[in-house]
Order: C-alpha cells, then structure tokens, then sequence
C-alpha cells in the first residue's frame, strides 16, 4: 500500500484517491507545554509527544459532526469526581486529569473521543494495537512513530470518557443486530451460545477506521465494510461520532438497520453471514472495506481472515439496566419469565428466604454456611432482595408480587420450594436440548445453549454481587462482563462444595452449595480480591486484573472503571454506620492523589515506629474514646497508595491513638456479625444483669467462667473495641449486637457459636480466659 492515507479503487477523475502526510514538516515542528502539563503526563505514564502525535493523526483523519461535538461537550461537562480521605484522594476525573487538558482544544477533544470509543469497546491492548496500525498504514518513519505501549497509556487516560454515555448502549444495539449473535437453532425457544470474542484483526479494522474518517472530512462520498461483531462498533462511531447516514444490511441485501430513513446512504455496513460458514458451523470474522468515490463499481477486498481465541479480546458494548436479560440471554430468558414463570417466582422467592435466614443466624442453618457469610446490607436478604432484585432489573418488576409470596414460607418449606422448582426448569430445560440439563456426553461448547437453570443463579449471583453497591448513573454493565460472568457460574456447577458434616437438617443441606457459592461471591475485607475483581469483570469486561494484589485494598481502577470502598469516608467511624462499611461505590474514572493517577489504594499496615503505642496496653472500654479524632495517613508507593487512619484522643500528636485500617476494619466487622439469632421475644433469660450493665447497657461482668464487656452505644468507642480487639489476638473477641438483646448475646457466646470463626484467629491456650467484647 502507498504512503497515503488510504488507497481506493475509484472512478473519479484523478483514479485513485491519495492523500499524503509531510512527516518531514512533522518531524521540525515545535511543540510546547508548560512544566505542570508535563507533570501531569509525566505522572500519568503518558509521553507527551505521543499525544501531540494523536491530536493530530486523528484531525488529519477525522471530523466531528456537529452533533458529535455536542455529544462530548455533554460527556465532558458530565464528568464528576467524588473525594475521599478528607479530599486528600479523588475518584472519578479529577479537575487536573490529563482527559480534561488534553480536550481543552477543539483537536484535542476530537483525540479524546476517538481513543474513548476505542477503549470503550475494546480492550486496551488491542485499541493500542489499532493506533499503531492506523499510523503504520501511512508509512510514519519510524523514528516519529510512537511504540504500541505509548499508545496504551494514552488509551488508558481516556479510557471511561465514554462509559456513562449512551455509546457503549448503542455498540451493543448495532452489534445484536449481527444475524449470527442470536443463531437460531430448530427449537426457537432456544439459541446457541452468541460469540463475542469475534475481534478482528486490530490492522483490519484500523484501515476500516481511515476509510470512515475520509468520509466524514468528504474525502469519500460513500463506503461499504463488511465483517463480523466490530461492525457494530464502525457503524456506531459512524453515526455517533460523526453522523454518518448508516445502514446495517446482511449478505442478501436485507438492510436491519438504517439511521435516517430515505437519506443516501454514506456508509454501507454488511454483516458476513455467508451459507457456507454457517453450515459449517464456523462464521467468518473477515473485514473487508470496499471505497467509493462517489461511483465505484469494482470494490477491491484489501483484507484476510482471522479466526478469534475463545479466551481473547472481546468487542462489545454496555446492556443497559432496562432490558438487560432480555437483551443478553434474549429467548431464554423471555421463554424463562413466559412458560416457567411459576418456577422462576418460585426460586427467587425462595432464595431471598433462605438468605434472610443465614443473615439472621437462624439455628437450622450450617454454621460453616453462617462463617462463611459477609453480606449482610439490606438488599441481600428477605424482601430487601426482592425490592432491589426488582429494582435494579425492572424487567423483573412484573414478577415481584410472585417473588414477595413465595419468600413468606418457613425455611424448610423454601429450601423444599427451590429444589422442586429448579429440578423442574432443569427437566424443561432438558427437553429443549440443554447439554448441561440432560448431562449429554456429546458436547459441542461452540453450540451450546443459555442454560435456563443457571442463567436463573447468574441472575441471582449478580443480584447479590450488585447489592452492596451504588454505581454511578447511566454507568451500565458490559455484554462481555456479562458472558464471562455467566461462564462462571456454569463453571461454578460443575466444581460445586459437597455439603458439610454440620450440614444440619437434610432440607437445608440440600441446598447447602449454594449458600457457598454465594457467599464466596459477596466477600468483603481481604475477600474484597474476588468481589472487586467481579467488577471488573462485569463493567470493564475483562478478567486480566491481578485479583491478588487487590487483597485489602479499599479501591482498585482499570480500563477507566473506578470502584472504591465506603469506608474510605472518614465519617464511617464518627457514625459506624455499618450498612456503609459493607458499601462499594462504582464509577467511571480512575484514582488520583495531588494531580497523580494511581491504580490501586491498600491499606498501609507495615509495622508502627518504635514510638508507637502499644495496643495491648489500651482499653478499648475506656470512655475517652467516645472523645477520640480521626486523622487520614496516605502515602504513596510504587505500587499504588497506602491508606490508615489514626483515631487519636485530642489532636493528632497524641500518644494515645489507634491505629485503624480501612479494610481490615470492613473485615473485622463482616466477621463480627451475623452471629446472634434473637427475634426479640420469648428470649431465654441467662443472668440478672440489673446490677452488671449501666442504663446505657455498658459494663463488665463474668459468667460461668468467662469475661464480657459490653461496650458504649457509641461509634468511636465501638470502632477502638473492634480495632484493638482484632489486631491484638490476646484481648478479646467480637461480637456485634445490631439489635440483639444482651441476653442471646451472651448466650451465643457461651455456646461458642462463633468458633469457627476464631478458629484460625486466636491461638489463646484457654479461650476462655478472653473476653467478649459485645458491640
């Protein structure tokens, strides 16, 4: 191919169209920037001369519609950032984040949303891939041309730009609209398993992309691509970003889309579903890109086939919270809440009862179950999760009636309910051809079906994945998040945990995997590795976050999604607002500290200097510490930022303080709850304790040879009973009252109830001698 921007067989009057670049001219221009823009990118990894290259490569190859600019004038105007530690660190984009400079200007602006719409859809590797295709293809010497990594930390600060828009929405409409993204199989109640690692190759698609910025600058007067899954996002920032009239048509000639009825048509887009790939069960993921120059009858193909990994990047877009089932699992879902809609009421309603029993610490549930447990917010249980199952998914709101009856049943009359049902759905599921359901040996993962009964669990997995979470508006989950998401609950049913010993009654142990696999699903504290990578994985789309370095970390950002903990807010422990401790907040953005984006916040719990306190000389009881200070600590490493907080009693130079860790507390506090099963009548009474606990319901007393400490009803002394407690094993245990009497306290307690969740905590020769700390 020539040096020009791209080279197209016309019939115009000059024949072939060219149009060349002076890299020369390039090469002794002058760029300059102040020294605190240079910090800025310096901080951020990105090199300035990559970006000045990109604003002007993506000028010289496209031009913003008036309504593209208008879109990302309401896109920038719309970023927001959130602060934590006392405003000391920023979530979200910054006033000073290199996104907001770098579209200060009218070419800047233009570079922001062509690299946002790259990182919005793809993966961050391949966006660079196709930046560095889109420059090879004019032939920049080497010299100028940027290094595929200095690409991807420019596609990095952009990434998110984009994520609270309408965009990522409309990729996934346009790309739903590809005949073999829905494959219909001879039962039309059922499809096979759409694809979506269709991602081609990154060369390919940066040529298509020269080809549509040639039509929005007029160089071209009309294009025609062809393809697989990317031709959902060509046909978007066709239209979106540069209002292209587009039209998406399959290799028959059926046009299915079309953006402005009977308007010539600018940019034709065919999905490739030829016969003979379908019969063979494999579709082809070429991209060929055909130019006109107003008339050209002779399209030239310029590209080659390659065929996508299972495991690799994936092109897709977001599902909005509307319609988002019917939307991903599309039939199987629409036949799921149609024909088996008494099962589907019937095992949701099911399931929010028996989780409401775990919560409460209900006697017939395993303790193991309870041990396991650390979701314990409003939504996750009992009704609650019947009104933000229902809220959060609205399709779901028709059914709630269904869900709320089947949920007011005993628990055995539940545990009963849910196996009956999902053994029903899995004998129709079953009938209808479901490999998984009717345990064939014969099967083909390239032509499985959705599974009725596990889309049903992803459903219900998500429910509770989301239901510690406030996320930003209009910021939706990713269709490859969610195919991955789906992939793991099946794989989750093939390893099930066999019941345990202390599984209890055979009605509850029945189900006892389940309650396991949804526990492990809403850890939080040093568990917040899998829970934050589930994020990642449902709103970045990717699964290649190194999970174990998130292990207590209290934020964590990548691909321009930004998910911090609650407990990052200093008034957690002014008011310990327990609810708030278990909270994650999710955003578009990163994570940024005096103007300097990081990736990870930890908790900062190396060694205290030798002036420290020692907290084994504390006395978390002592009253003082309702009078107690909090002061914020962040440092930063080379590995992201280290947060703690220092509760001082008086101002922050006072020897008396303790030392609290954000996550760790979060952590300490899962493991403290949930542990009591009091419904606040008919409670057995286990001592007289008028003369033992003050009106406040404080005091120190001794039974039956062990040691309780009721401690104030009052946030900061609770916090140092629970920090001191916890970090100094020899003190004493936890436990949290959250409504309560002291009575059944005392009683779990002295039944030693919560062993097993001490049992790899404390290494006291007599635990008896430890006291109970009841919070």
């Amino acid at each position: 191919m020539s040096s020009s921007v791209g080279a197209y067989t016309g019939g115009g009057p000059s024949g072939q169209f060219q149009n060349t670049i002076d890299w020369g001219l390039i090469g002794t221009s002058t760029v300059s920037a102040t020294l605190d823009i240079l910090s800025r990118y310096c901080a951020a990894g990105v090199d300035h001369y990559t970006a000045s290259i990109g604003e002007f490569l993506c000028n010289h190859w496209f031009q913003l519609s008036t309504n593209g600019q208008r879109r990302m004038t309401d896109v920038l105007e719309s970023l927001s950032c959130n602060s934590t530690m006392g405003d000391r660190v920023w979530m979200g984009f910054g006033r000073r984040h290199i996104a907001r400079s770098l579209s200060s200007t009218s070419q800047g602006t233009v570079c922001v949303a062509f690299c946002g719409a790259l990182a919005e859809c793809f993966d961050e590797e391949v966006a660079a891939e196709i930046l560095h295709e889109m420059v090879k293809t004019i032939n920049a010497p080497t010299q100028l041309t940027p290094s595929i990594l200095q690409w991807k930390n420019l596609i990095k600060v952009c990434a998110g730009i984009l994520s609270q828009s309408d965009f990522g929405s409309f990729v996934e409409e346009l790309i739903q609209h590809n005949p073999t993204y829905w494959d219909l199989d001879t039962d039309s109640q059922s499809y096979h398993k759409a694809d979506r690692s269709s991602c081609q190759n990154p060369k390919l698609i940066a040529e298509a992309i020269q080809a549509i910025g040639d039509v929005s600058k007029g160089k071209l007067g009309e294009i025609t691509i062809m393809g697989g899954n990317a031709i959902g996002w060509l046909a978007a920032i066709s239209e979106w970003l540069f209002s292209l009239s587009t039209s998406l048509e399959i290799g028959d000639g059926t046009v299915i889309y079309q953006s402005i009825p009977k308007k010539r048509i600018q940019a034709h887009f065919i999905f490739n579903t030829t016969s003979s790939n379908r019969s063979s069960g494999q579709f082809s993921y070429e991209l060929q890109c055909v130019g006109k120059v107003y008339n050209i009858d002779d399209p030239t193909m310029l590209f080659r086939t390659r065929s996508p990994s299972d495991d690799g990047p994936m092109c897709g877009g977001r599902l909005a919270w509307a319609n988002i089932f019917q939307r991903f699992f599309g039939s199987t879902f629409e036949s799921l809440i149609q024909d088996e809609r008494r099962a589907f009421e019937s095992i949701i309603g099911s399931v929010a009862r028996m989780l409401s029993a775990i919560v409460k610490a209900d006697s017939k549930i395993p303790r193991r179950s309870i041990a396991a447990w650390r979701l314990y917010v409003f939504a996750s249980h009992g009704l609650g999760f019947v009104e933000f199952i229902t809220w959060r998914f609205p399709e779901l709101a028709p059914l709630r009636a269904g869900f709320e009856s089947s949920s007011i049943c005993t628990l055995e009359e539940a545990c009963s309910s849910y196996e009956n049902s999902l053994t029903k759905l899995k004998i129709t599921c079953a009938a209808r051809g479901c490999h998984a359901c009717s345990y064939s040996a014969e099967r083909d993962p390239k032509s499985e079906r959705y599974c009725q009964p596990t889309v049903v669990k992803t459903i219900i997995a998500l429910a509770l994945t989301l239901a510690s979470t406030e996320i930003a508006k209009d910021l939706f989950i990713k269709s490859a998040g969610l195919w991955r998401f789906y992939h793991c609950q099946r794989k989750i049913e093939k390893t099930k945990y066999p019941p345990a010993s202390d599984s209890g009654p055979a009605s509850v142990g029945g189900v006892y995997s389940s309650f396991w696999n949804w526990a492990s699903m809403a850890a939080v504290g040093s568990g917040w590795n899998r829970q934050f990578g589930d994020y990642i994985m449902l709103f970045y789309g990717n699964e290649g976050y190194n999970l174990m370095s998130t292990r207590n970390a209290t934020a964590v950002s990548t691909g321009g999604i930004c998910i911090y903990s609650k407990v990052l807010d200093p008034t957690t422990f002014s008011t310990l607002d327990v609810e708030k401790t278990s909270l994650v907040y999710i955003c578009a953005g990163g994570i940024e500290h005096e103007g300097k984006p990081y990736d990870l916040i930890k908790d900062d719990d190396r060694p205290s200097g030798t002036n420290g306190p020692a907290h084994g000389a504390l006395d978390p009881y002592d009253a003082s510490w309702k009078h107690s200070k909090i002061y914020g600590k962040v440092r930063e490493t080379t590995q992201g930022l280290r947060v703690s907080y220092q509760m001082a009693l008086g101002d922050a130079e006072s020897e008396k303080y303790i030392t609290i860790w954000p996550a760790q507390l979060a952590e300490d506090i899962a493991y403290s709850r949930g542990w009591v099963d009091c419904d606040g009548s008919g409670c057995p009474r286990i001592m007289d304790l008028t003369r033992l606990v003050q009106d406040d319901e404080s005091g120190k007393f001794e039974t039956l040879g062990m040691k309780f400490c009721v401690i104030p009803n009052d946030p900061m002394a609770k916090c140092a009973a629970i920090t001191v407690a916890f970090q100094n094993k020899s003190c004493g245990r936890v436990l949290m009252r959250e409504g309560a009497c002291l009575q059944c306290c005392i009683g779990t307690a002295l039944r030693g109830d919560t062993d097993s969740n001490y049992q790899k905590a404390y290494y006291a020769e007599d635990r008896r001698a430890l006291t109970w700390f009841i919070v």
